[in-house]
């Protein structure tokens, strides 16, 4: 499709991560066009001339709105639905790797028509503590939206760090009521952009605004134990092709893909060192680069923990007073 693109969003953190992907898409869909959603000012050059990426920051969001409240953790992606290159896309998370392509899967000859939202299909059903923890308070949504059935969607809330999408397809309106909801109500919506945005798309649905489809195109790395990992997917050593039943995006939820995690993040790791080494670097400097990469991500994870830590001491120290 000519309208059709990749866009992956990053921050400074989990660019060396971006770079993965990055390769991956060009390896498996070498002539999709790729951006860059990126939440900071970091410069993103080096891939910008290596695999011809665009990017998109986030000083050029025209509307002011979106550009002051609708970035950081989970919420940078929603401003592809109104600003952004292209008119129909596929996200991806920074922590994602795709293996084979899913162009397939999301283009099947049918009428391209056919959805306006392409979306995980997940193998569960979670329970209303599931969807506690996971997506929203169920409770609190009830008062705000009495309309909202939220008990008939439980068999396909899904993990929104992959999904495509058709931009124009939500009023801009509707998404900043949601947003300052969440800011007022801040145990409504939960985490990042994962409650909000499945209640979006699946309250769409049931006023007839927009067309779903779904299918196997997420794979959450720890909900599978490492050898069918290997035996489904290859991990250990990804495959120049995968039969189209088993395209997928593999996605590191909660194991984030370093060099430490071994054959699990071997994907990641393989497409991260593709990208080096098609950026110029030696071996050795690749291996200095993907280290240094992991470190940098490391010492953020432990500030952020540290100041979590000392933050609950704090409280705690506070209430014995």
């Amino acid at each position: 499709m000519s309208d059709f693109g990749v866009i992956i969003g990053c921050y400074q953190r989990d660019y060396g991560f971006a770079k993965g992907t990055i390769a991956s898409v060009r390896h498996y869909m070498p002539d999709v066009p790729i951006c860059l959603l990126v939440d900071g000012s970091f410069p993103t050059d080096d891939m910008q001339r290596t695999y011809g990426v665009s990017a998109f920051y986030r000083s050029q969001v025209k509307n002011v709105f979106l550009r002051n409240l609708s970035f950081g953790w989970g919420i940078s992606k929603m401003v592809t639905f109104w600003e952004g290159p292209f008119d129909r896309f596929l996200f991806l998370d920074s922590d994602t790797i795709l293996l084979g392509d899913l162009r397939p899967k999301l283009f099947d000859g049918r009428e391209q028509d056919r959805w306006d939202m392409f979306i995980d299909k997940p193998c569960c059903d979670y329970s209303e503590q599931d969807v506690q923890s996971w997506f929203f308070n169920p409770d609190l949504l009830s008062q705000h939206y009495p309309s909202f059935n939220w008990r008939a969607y439980t068999k396909r809330y899904y993990c929104t760090g992959v999904w495509a999408g058709r931009k124009g397809i939500f009023p801009l309106e509707e998404y900043k009521k949601i947003m300052l909801l969440r800011m007022a109500e801040p145990q409504l919506f939960f985490p990042g952009e994962m409650g909000f945005l499945n209640f979006m798309i699946f309250q769409a649905e049931a006023e007839g605004r927009i067309k779903i489809a779904d299918d196997d195109i997420q794979v959450l790395a720890p909900d599978f134990p490492l050898e069918e990992l290997k035996r489904r997917w290859q991990i250990d050593c990804p495959p120049p092709k995968l039969p189209q039943a088993e395209a997928t995006v593999l996605h590191y939820t909660s194991i984030k893909p370093t060099l430490a995690r071994g054959t699990v993040a071997a994907p990641m790791t393989h497409f991260r060192w593709q990208a080096a080494t098609a950026a110029g670097h030696s071996p050795m400097g690749t291996w200095a680069q993907l280290k240094n990469e992991d470190l940098y991500y490391d010492l953020r994870r432990w500030k952020i923990e540290a100041r979590g830590m000392v933050s609950r001491l704090v409280k705690r120290s506070r209430k014995g007073s």
